[in-house]
């Protein structure tokens, strides 16, 4: 679940970092990148996970706008909402945007379980999933927002999924700002086949300085404080509520649901304009197994997580 909040988060955050950068001078639109991949491990007590993700932003324009970067048109339409004098005319800022910005990605997580106990459990857990995502302008309405999501994805503990794993979250969202410092956000993400299948999206982001941003939206909230243009340090909570389709013992295509929560930290580090890495620590507590069906559970120990996230953008 998280990773699919996740996505509708990134792409209001990176909408919103577009919108802000709007009014800065020698804006370098060359360095606007695409295409990103990403892998990570993680390690916590009785269990350790791997994945990677790759996303690719295409923009339905013209070429001339396709050059001109991904936030073009978005300024556009911000320049305009706010009376002040577009590059270009309104109505070509909305044709531009009237051929939406879609980022396309796809990801594969594995949980591998090394816990013993009287409930049976599978060696390991996978997520495979794919995604499509937009945000835009809301015509008429200064400064609101609009996007949303759709996440085909198989929830299993093999890789060879059987039809009956297929899930299909979707989720939408409106965000409000008023002005560079505040972003409004409220939405719903929605879980087909999970015990509660409606969660709410809302919160508030704020960047008082260009240097420090307050993400205190519902899911994975967290505080990032640029050092310089290399390191930056960031305080981070999250939780887990995921359902996957196993096998127990004689029992087929069961469902196997695991929760936590986490509390950290780290740093991150830029190499290059195309490369940086990010090393994460803190606790993890409330920490679950638990059978659907009535068959059992597992409480699984607290204790301190740490994890590496690699990042490409090209």
């Amino acid at each position: 679940m998280k990773r699919k909040l996740s996505a509708a988060i990134a792409a209001l955050l990176f909408f919103y970092a577009d919108v802000s950068a709007a009014g800065e001078e020698g804006a370098n639109e060359k360095d606007v990148f695409r295409h990103e991949a990403d892998a990570y491990i993680e390690y916590t007590p009785d269990i350790y996970s791997a994945g990677w993700e790759y996303s690719y932003e295409y923009k339905f324009f013209d070429p001339f706008d396709y050059a001109q970067g991904r936030s073009r048109a978005v300024r556009q339409a911000h320049d305009a909402s706010n009376d002040a004098e577009p590059s270009r005319s309104t109505s070509e800022a909305r044709r531009g945007i009237d051929k939406l910005p879609v980022t396309f990605s796809m990801g594969n997580d594995c949980m591998f379980i090394n816990k013993k106990g009287p409930v049976s459990l599978p060696a390991h857990l996978v997520a495979i999933t794919a995604d499509v995502e937009t945000v835009v302008p809301l015509f008429g309405l200064k400064g609101v927002y609009i996007g949303g999501g759709i996440s085909p994805s198989f929830y299993s503990d093999e890789w060879n999924f059987e039809a009956s794993a297929f899930r299909l979250p979707c989720r939408g969202f409106l965000a409000y700002q008023p002005d560079d410092k505040w972003t409004f956000v409220g939405g719903a993400a929605v879980f087909p086949k999970l015990k509660y299948p409606v969660w709410p999206i809302f919160g508030v982001i704020y960047k008082p300085v260009k240097e420090l941003t307050f993400n205190l939206v519902s899911e994975n909230p967290n505080i990032v404080y640029l050092l310089n243009d290399r390191i930056s340090l960031f305080a981070e909570g999250d939780f887990t509520y995921d359902e996957y389709e196993v096998d127990r013992d004689a029992a087929k295509n069961v469902i196997l649901r695991y929760e936590d929560i986490h509390m950290g930290g780290g740093v991150e580090f830029k190499f290059s304009k195309f490369m940086k890495a990010a090393l994460t620590a803190g606790g993890i507590f409330d920490r679950s197994f638990k059978y659907r069906d009535g068959g059992g559970g597992a409480d699984v120990k607290s204790g301190f997580y740490t994890g590496l996230r690699m990042v490409s953008e090209f």
